[in-house]
């Protein structure tokens, strides 16, 4: 991360106001982790890391597993969930015509 690079640092503030919310990061990160286990792609480590997945998916194979994982998590309402605790941190965030999440800046 650079100086004048608003996007990098108006990204970061976003990630910190989603992980600051408790709640959402603990169902994030229980169902993002038993997805990541379920397409073998990684498991956590008993430290919190991320490690190969037992019998792990061809890395060529990834990709795909990652998009379906992507919409599972949209499907279960993470996207509008996360909105939800923008909203409440005072962001103009909603999501947009592809379903991803868009976050109006401040004038």
């Amino acid at each position: 991360m650079h100086d004048g690079e608003r996007e990098t640092w108006s990204l970061a503030e976003f990630v910190g106001v989603l992980r600051s919310d408790g709640a959402y990061l603990a169902a994030y990160d229980r169902r993002l982790d038993e997805l990541l286990a379920e397409k073998r792609l990684l498991v956590r480590d008993p430290d919190g890391f991320f490690v190969d997945a037992p019998d792990q998916l061809p890395r060529a194979e990834w990709p795909s597993a990652r998009m379906e994982i992507e919409v599972q998590m949209a499907t279960e309402g993470f996207a509008d969930r996360a909105v939800e605790v923008l909203r409440t941190a005072g962001l103009d965030a909603s999501l947009n015509s592809v379903g991803h999440i868009a976050v109006r800046a401040e004038e």
